[in-house]
Protein backbone atom coordinates (compact mmCIF):
# COMPACT_ATOMS: atom_id res chain seq x y z
CA UNK A 1 0.00 0.00 0.00
CA UNK A 2 1.27 3.45 -0.78
CA UNK A 3 1.77 5.84 1.47
CA UNK A 4 1.20 9.46 1.07
CA UNK A 5 2.97 12.63 2.48
CA UNK A 6 0.55 15.27 4.15
CA UNK A 7 1.91 18.58 3.45
CA UNK A 8 1.27 21.75 6.05
CA UNK A 9 -0.91 24.46 4.20
CA UNK A 10 2.27 27.04 5.06
CA UNK A 11 4.42 24.82 3.34
CA UNK A 12 2.13 24.28 0.24
CA UNK A 13 1.86 28.44 0.50
CA UNK A 14 5.44 28.86 0.45
CA UNK A 15 5.97 26.43 -2.44
CA UNK A 16 3.50 28.18 -4.62
CA UNK A 17 4.77 31.80 -4.02
CA UNK A 18 8.60 30.17 -4.98
CA UNK A 19 7.44 28.32 -8.24
CA UNK A 20 5.48 31.81 -9.36
CA UNK A 21 8.03 33.86 -8.56
CA UNK A 22 10.67 31.63 -10.46
CA UNK A 23 12.99 33.21 -13.36
CA UNK A 24 12.44 32.44 -16.74
CA UNK A 25 15.52 30.32 -16.48
CA UNK A 26 13.82 28.24 -13.69
CA UNK A 27 11.53 25.05 -14.73
CA UNK A 28 8.61 23.80 -12.31
CA UNK A 29 9.97 20.54 -12.66
CA UNK A 30 13.72 22.43 -10.91
CA UNK A 31 11.57 24.02 -8.43
CA UNK A 32 9.72 20.58 -7.72
CA UNK A 33 13.07 18.99 -6.94
CA UNK A 34 14.36 21.77 -4.99
CA UNK A 35 11.72 21.48 -3.05
CA UNK A 36 11.82 17.35 -3.19
CA UNK A 37 8.02 17.02 -3.73
CA UNK A 38 6.73 15.14 -7.07
CA UNK A 39 5.75 17.78 -10.10
CA UNK A 40 2.54 16.05 -10.26
CA UNK A 41 2.16 17.15 -6.90
CA UNK A 42 3.02 20.95 -7.02
CA UNK A 43 1.20 21.18 -10.38
CA UNK A 44 -1.77 19.90 -8.81
CA UNK A 45 -1.25 22.69 -5.97
CA UNK A 46 -1.22 25.32 -9.00
CA UNK A 47 -4.34 24.29 -10.68
CA UNK A 48 -6.72 24.52 -7.23
CA UNK A 49 -4.94 27.80 -6.66
CA UNK A 50 -5.87 29.25 -10.15
CA UNK A 51 -9.59 27.92 -9.39
CA UNK A 52 -9.44 28.87 -5.53
CA UNK A 53 -8.55 32.64 -7.43
CA UNK A 54 -11.14 32.44 -10.00
CA UNK A 55 -13.66 31.49 -7.67
CA UNK A 56 -16.23 34.51 -6.74
CA UNK A 57 -16.15 35.84 -2.77
CA UNK A 58 -19.19 34.79 -1.28
CA UNK A 59 -21.74 37.78 -0.48
CA UNK A 60 -20.79 39.80 2.53
CA UNK A 61 -23.65 39.64 4.75
CA UNK A 62 -24.68 42.87 6.53
CA UNK A 63 -24.33 43.92 10.33
CA UNK A 64 -27.89 44.47 11.84
CA UNK A 65 -26.65 48.10 12.60
CA UNK A 66 -26.45 48.30 8.09
CA UNK A 67 -29.69 46.93 8.17
CA UNK A 68 -32.57 49.74 6.77
CA UNK A 69 -36.09 49.93 8.61
CA UNK A 70 -38.32 48.48 6.21
CA UNK A 71 -42.01 48.25 6.24
CA UNK A 72 -43.21 47.13 9.86
CA UNK A 73 -40.49 47.99 11.36
CA UNK A 74 -41.98 51.62 12.49
CA UNK A 75 -43.63 50.07 15.42
CA UNK A 76 -40.49 48.84 16.73
CA UNK A 77 -38.41 52.19 16.83
CA UNK A 78 -39.21 54.75 19.10
CA UNK A 79 -40.96 57.73 18.35
CA UNK A 80 -38.73 61.19 19.17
Amino acid sequence: MKKYKRYSAGFKEQALVKVYSRGNNQSIQSVADELNINLTTLKTWMKQNEQDVNKPAPPKSKRPEDWSPGPGFESLTPHQ
